[in-house]
């Protein structure tokens, strides 16, 4: 057996073996990181509705920067069917789609799929305010166990080192590389899962904004990358720049006198791309 399937197979069997990370992940994501995580695929593709119904999710749609559910033209396929095309509500608790007035409100008529974390104990039916009801699957976490775990770096010795320090150096060599590719795969399972949800030129863009942002700013990067998509950007050339700085929050006000002549001049015309 490979050196790294062994390490897999150990960790998998044994509480002995751990990756500590610094920081626990929390238990619930709050709302965003719940929606980021969704639409990068890392919750899968295919799921069962709280009736027992086959749900396949065909295209994850896009961020929706307007008022209305959170993800428009997706595409999924329910119970083997034909594709539904519409939009994604997702939510934390299964009962906020009717405190948030989803149900009375006409922009969420046509959606397709009502997507949940956590049910509250009474049950709940996604119906809109012609009375049509709208599929449901609750979320599990599990499902981030692996994901969340190559997120937050190492940062103190863990309970490998005190077995480790009696080995020969080249043993030790071989368990840390085994370790190494172990999460390099993990890694690269994650992408290859992005790669399949949203291609590859959109998964490397996404990538590459989430490893910018660091451990501080992962999510905000990730959610930039997501709502202006890279082949959206490649269309608008010009404005890619005022768009990212846009939506990113930072042009919401001009502010213009505080700054010096030339950052000024700069800003302006970023300004002014923005709110045409």
């Amino acid at each position: 057996m490979h050196s790294m399937d062994r390490y897999a197979e150990i960790r998998k069997q044994t509480a002995r073996v751990r990756e500590r990370p610094l920081l626990a992940a929390p238990k619930i994501p709050n709302e965003l990181e719940l929606q980021a995580r969704w639409f990068a695929g890392e919750f899968g593709r295919k799921f069962q509705t709280l009736v027992g119904e086959l749900v396949e999710i065909v295209q994850f749609g896009f961020w929706n920067r307007e008022a209305g559910p959170d993800f428009q033209d997706a595409a999924i396929r329910l119970a083997g069917g034909p594709i539904l095309r519409g939009p994604i509500e997702i939510d934390l608790l299964d009962r906020n789609w009717e405190l948030h007035g989803h149900a009375t409100n006409p922009a969420f008529d046509d959606a397709i799929l009502h997507v949940f974390l956590e049910r509250s104990g009474v049950e709940f039916f996604a119906r809109t305010s012609t009375h049509r009801n709208v599929p449901q699957i609750q979320l599990d976490l599990a499902a981030l166990r692996d994901a969340a775990a190559g997120m937050v770096p190492l940062a103190h010795a863990g309970r490998c080192v005190a077995p480790l320090r009696n080995l020969e150096a080249e043993r030790v060599t071989s368990v840390l590389e085994a370790a190494a590719k172990f999460r390099l795969r993990q890694k690269a399972n994650r992408l290859r899962q992005r790669i399949e949800v949203h291609g590859r030129d959109e998964a490397l863009f996404q990538a590459i904004a989430e490893a910018l942002g660091y451990k501080q700013n992962r999510l905000p990067f990730t959610l930039l990358a997501q709502r202006l998509p890279l082949a959206f950007l490649r269309k608008l050339r010009e404005d890619a720049e005022a768009l990212l700085f846009g939506v990113a929050g930072f042009l919401d006000t001009p502010d213009l006198d505080r700054q010096r002549k030339s950052t000024r001049s700069y800003l302006r015309s970023l300004w002014d791309r923005w709110w045409k």
